[in-house]
């Protein structure tokens, strides 16, 4: 009675063993149990930019990446409001970025001109947010980047020579100096620039 017993016992394991290790059980290679990964390459932190520019940078999954979202907010970590050119307040959006590099880059064009000269993000700081999607659906952390947008050109201004007037130019031997102003909310380099040569730096946030 006892051997029959142990036989019964010992069959029934065998049986669970095959039953176990041949049912899909749901943690298989079908099954993505990792998040993507996102990085932002450019531009640097705290950058200083004019006009528009590219946001970029590198993605990973193992099942690849299908989609990186971008999400522009201000200081305050608000929406941005642009007024468009019929007047209207809109919240500036931006598209998803475009992956490419079997799904290991992506890029965005951020800031793109509304008009010749209007842009949706005015000078100011801002906070870049971005987060990769998988085929999957698992998403990545959000990652952020601070960045400023400069369109205001420095003020400039000569002093000396002060006449504009061609006709009646003011007189100088040989050597004479050109000296003035400038400003700027950032630093402000000045070039002199000469026929059939490379300009060359002079000064910084200075004039003369």
């Amino acid at each position: 009675m006892a051997n029959c017993l142990k036989s019964f016992l010992a069959g029934g394991l065998i049986m669970l063993v095959c039953f176990f290790t041949s049912c899909d059980v749901g943690l298989g290679e079908s099954v993505d149990t990792v998040a993507p990964s996102v990085e932002i390459t450019y531009p640097p932190a705290n950058s200083v930019i004019r006009g528009a520019f590219e946001f970029a940078g590198t993605c990973s999954d193992d099942k690849g990446v299908s989609s990186v979202s971008v999400t522009v907010l201000g200081t305050d970590r608000k929406a941005v409001r642009y007024t468009d050119l019929d007047g209207n307040s809109k919240e500036y959006a931006v598209p998803a970025a475009k992956v490419e590099n079997d799904g290991k880059t992506w890029h965005i064009l951020i800031n793109e001109q509304i008009s010749e000269v209007a842009y949706p993000l005015s000078d100011g700081t801002y906070i870049c947010k971005v987060q990769a999607k998988d085929s999957s659906g698992r998403t990545s952390d959000w990652i952020e980047r601070s960045f400023e947008i400069d369109n205001t050109e420095p003020v400039f201004i000569i002093s000396s020579p002060a006449v504009t007037d061609t006709a009646n130019a003011t007189e100088y031997g040989s050597v004479f100096k050109i000296s003035g102003k400038i400003a700027d909310d950032h630093d402000v380099r000045v070039r002199r620039f000469q026929p059939h040569l490379s300009p060359v730096e002079i000064a910084k946030n200075k004039f003369n």
